[in-house]
C-alpha cells in the first residue's frame, strides 16, 4: 500500500512542476524528490498516521507533509520553492 501511495503522489509532482523530479526507485518505500538548487527530499507514507512525511534518515524525526497526495505535493513545491506549472 505504501508504494502504490508514493507512486500517485510521485505521478502527480511530475506533472505539477516542471525543474522537480519524483521517483521510487525499485524495492524501496523511499520516494526521492530532486529539484535544481535544491539537495533531495525523501517522502515515506506512513499508515498508522494516514499521512506522508519528510523522511530525514535514521537519526532524524519525520515532519508531517499531507494526508493526501494533493496536499502534500503542493507541501512539497513549497518546500522545493517552485509554482506549479
Amino acid at each position: 500500500m505504501s508504494a502504490e501511495r508514493l507512486e500517485e503522489l510521485a505521478v502527480l509532482v511530475n506533472r505539477r512542476f516542471f525543474d522537480v523530479s519524483a521517483r521510487l526507485p525499485s524495492g524501496t518505500e523511499i520516494l526521492h524528490i530532486r529539484s535544481s538548487g535544491n539537495g533531495p527530499l525523501f517522502v515515506v507514507w506512513r499508515p498508522q498516521y494516514g499521512a506522508y512525511f519528510q523522511y530525514g534518515g535514521p537519526d532524524q524525526k519525520y515532519a508531517r507533509l499531507g494526508a493526501t497526495a494533493e496536499q502534500t505535493a503542493e507541501e512539497i513545491g513549497r518546500i522545493v520553492g517552485v509554482a506549479a506549472s
